[in-house]
């Protein structure tokens, strides 16, 4: 699910660069980040703490 989040706050952020013409790395970060702090709220308000979520299967094979 993490991956998911990141993911969609990634597909937010293009939206964003693209409907509000941003440019440049300041921009572009500010905006990632607003998105990134959205996201993690909305996920804790529905009592989802993404660091408490299981490791996905990739990564666990990964770990071995």
């Amino acid at each position: 699910m993490t991956i998911e989040a990141k993911d969609f706050v990634n597909e937010i952020t293009n939206a964003q660069i693209q409907q509000q013409g941003l440019r440049g790395d300041p921009d572009i970060s500010k905006e990632h980040v607003t998105n990134d702090h959205d996201v993690r709220k909305l996920l804790t308000k529905r009592d989802i703490l993404p660091e408490a979520l299981p490791a996905a299967e990739e990564v666990k094979k990964l770990e071995r």
